[in-house]
């Protein structure tokens, strides 16, 4: 039995939809936390292998992936206040 010319078109819209579908999940950011006791200049090889480690797994800074850094500065007792900024500055 031959494929009837709407059951073509159906096929074909789905297969056409496959690449959108794909690209909507890869567009989804995520957004993570970073939260140290030092300061930026006291952590920047840490950093940048951090965020290297990052890059190798797909995620990449400003892509799918937005990293909000809290920095205390090598002041612990600003580490829960820091936290909770952070945990309220995320969107719902």
């Amino acid at each position: 039995m031959p494929i009837s010319a709407l059951g073509l078109i159906v096929v074909l819209t789905l297969l056409a939809g496959a690449p959108i579908a794909d690209a909507q999940s890869a567009s989804d950011v995520r957004r993570i936390g970073y939260l140290s006791n030092t300061t930026v200049t006291g952590n920047v090889r840490f950093l940048a292998a951090f965020v290297e480690g990052l890059r190798a797994r797909g995620w990449i800074e400003g892509r799918n992936l937005v990293i909000e850094y809290r920095w205390a500065e090598g002041r612990p007792e600003r580490l829960s206040a820091l936290r909770m900024s952070w945990c309220g500055s995320r969107s719902t």
